[in-house]
């Protein structure tokens, strides 16, 4: 198994000389200056909103850093961590509220609705009369659509339409609303 030695640690005279230690007992005074200045943290906090770049500037980061003494690089891995962190979660949060209240997928799913709103008789079936294929597709084309079964959102006290789209079949259609058929009900009415 391999095994790390344990990283030198290094302590400079300046440091030594900063260290005031008092002459009555239990009494300790070591105040060390801060690892990474406020005016820093200040900086890189705004970064927070940004994870990509802030992923970015701690790369760049802890690559400038890797020859200062080890209390201030392991100071600026720290913080570093947790604003990277924080970010995430941050991010994470804003990517739920954005897909929870995003709105509904293409037009494609209710743009056959305007057209039976529009039309004021059906065909009723079966057919006496004869029709070719213009005025059969004329006819029937209406009467089916693109559907998409609901769904509920997180945030949203509705539902609505989800990403699965079928086709659907008009069965009845009266001034309290329509009534369609989709495969899923024709092969659950077979089971």
């Amino acid at each position: 198994m391999d095994q790390q030695a344990p990283e030198k640690v290094v302590v400079t005279p300046t440091e030594v000389q900063a260290v005031q230690i008092s002459t009555v007992p239990g009494e300790m005074k070591t105040k060390l200056p801060a690892a990474i200045p406020i005016w820093a943290r200040l900086v890189l906090m705004p970064l927070v909103l940004v994870l990509p770049l802030l992923c970015i500037v701690s790369v760049v980061l802890r690559t400038a850093l890797r020859n200062v003494q080890p209390r201030r690089r392991e100071a600026w891995a720290h913080y570093l961590n947790s604003l990277l962190v924080t970010s995430g979660l941050l991010s994470v949060a804003a990517a739920v509220l954005i897909f929870s209240y995003s709105p509904l997928p293409p037009d494609a799913i209710s743009a056959g609705m305007a057209d039976l709103d529009a039309r004021i008789g059906f065909p009723s079936l079966p057919s006496a009369d004869k029709f070719d294929g213009i005025q059969l597709s004329e006819t029937m084309k209406p009467l089916v659509m693109v559907a998409s079964p609901a769904q509920k959102r997180w945030f949203r006290n509705f539902d609505s339409a989800s990403g699965m789209i079928g086709a659907a079949m008009l069965l009845h259609a009266d001034s309290t609303g329509y009534l369609f058929a989709t495969a899923k009900d024709v092969v659950d009415g077979l089971g």
